[in-house]
């Protein structure tokens, strides 16, 4: 049965079974994604996906752990050389993504994050994985703006959406930019240290301003 969630200082979207994370779990949380904050290689990351899925395991109704468990696969596909293996990283996080939203019915966040490695499937192969993920990426997106207008990520990601798709299905640069634009209202009125607990995601904001400097101006 899919739990509840509800709004945490009109910002973060959480279960409400993360409120029983003892202090010790916290703490972890917390340094495995101060860790990831700076991480850059594939065995740091490699590191971090195995100990976020050992949290999991460990606080089982939290979606926090499953979410970073797919970021760091998702950054892992990024950065591996060997084509035949940068599909099961992406599918990987959708697994672990599939899982969080499991626990939580309504997360802006994990759906702005299933968006952006779909697009990246879309991008290894759009033969094979365009027809799917064009609409549910989309859907998804909406549906994460929907859940939290104040979450930049959504924007973000919904900017991508627009920027890398070709015009014949709906790619445009003049969309691209207003979400970018959009993303960066919503980052300026919502900075990431106004009252968000550590380990909440954070990613996004020095690619909302490189992107409107690059391609918006």
């Amino acid at each position: 049965m899919i739990k509840n969630c509800i709004i945490v200082l009109g910002l973060s979207v959480i279960c409400t079974a993360a409120f029983g994370q003892n202090e010790k779990y916290t703490q972890r949380l917390n340094a495995y994604v101060s860790e990831l904050d700076t991480a850059q290689s594939v065995a740091t990351l490699s590191s971090l996906a195995y100990r976020f899925t050992r949290l999991s395991e460990i606080e089982t109704q939290d979606w926090m752990p499953l979410y970073y468990a797919a970021y760091c696969n998702m950054r892992i596909g990024q950065k591996t050389k060997d084509a035949s293996e940068i599909e099961g990283f992406f599918n990987e996080g959708l697994t672990f993504l599939e899982k969080a939203e499991g626990l939580c019915d309504a997360n802006s966040e994990t759906g702005a994050l299933k968006a952006r490695i779909q697009l990246y499937l879309m991008g290894v192969d759009h033969m094979a994985y365009g027809p799917t993920f064009i609409g549910s990426a989309k859907k998804a997106l909406e549906k994460a703006i929907e859940d939290d207008p104040n979450n930049p990520r959504a924007y973000l990601v919904m900017a991508y959406y627009y920027k890398h798709l070709p015009a014949f299905v709906g790619g445009s640069k003049k969309k691209s930019c207003e979400f970018f634009h959009k993303a960066s209202a919503v980052a300026s009125a919502t900075p990431t240290d106004k009252g968000q607990p550590e380990y909440y995601p954070h990613w996004g904001y020095t690619s909302i301003n490189y992107y409107i400097e690059k391609a918006c101006n």
